[in-house]
């Protein structure tokens, strides 16, 4: 839960489904959203987009998860762990009117929790392109270090077994 200057504000995790296939285009193709990815640049059009949506939520290796804002149940975010090149990544994006509220930790933090019982994996990682200093500030803020440095992103790794401070 995060405490706002004004009123408590509630966070919660949902599976995707089906009906999100449209919110979900509609926020991998903002601006913001393609300048701070790493596998794409591009608008993606709806074909693609729900080919791949469908192939993520029928993968046993991938969950996709919409935070919910109580009390209205506003959709404010989306967390993705995958695995990918035998690892477990996780991925996440808050809308623009939401981003200043304070919540990414908050929705890592439930993600994560819900990744090491869904895949029992020990780490997750997180490809972060370089530039992308929002990002980069997010994941080391909440305790992912740094596990490797490449040309155009770093891999952040994030021990799943730790305890955490609240």
């Amino acid at each position: 839960m995060i405490v706002d200057a004004m009123h408590e504000l509630q966070i919660a995790l949902r599976p995707a489904c089906v009906d999100d296939a449209q919110l979900l285009f509609d926020w991998v193709n903002e601006p913001s959203s393609l300048a701070g990815k790493l596998r794409t640049n591009e608008a993606i059009d709806w074909a693609t987009h729900v080919a791949w949506f469908e192939s993520r939520c029928d993968s046993e290796d991938c969950q996709i998860w919409l935070a919910e804002l109580a009390p209205d149940s506003n959709l404010v975010g989306q967390v993705r762990a995958e695995r990918f090149n035998d690892r477990l990544e996780i991925d996440i994006f808050v809308s623009r009117e939401s981003r200043s509220m304070g919540i990414a930790g908050e929705i890592l933090r439930q993600a994560e929790a819900l990744a090491k019982e869904r895949f029992d994996e020990d780490y997750i990682f997180a490809c972060v392109r370089h530039g992308n200093l929002a990002s980069q500030r997010l994941f080391l803020g909440v305790g992912y270090t740094v596990f490797g440095e490449y040309t155009d992103h770093d891999l952040l790794r994030l021990d799943l077994n730790r305890s955490h401070v609240d």
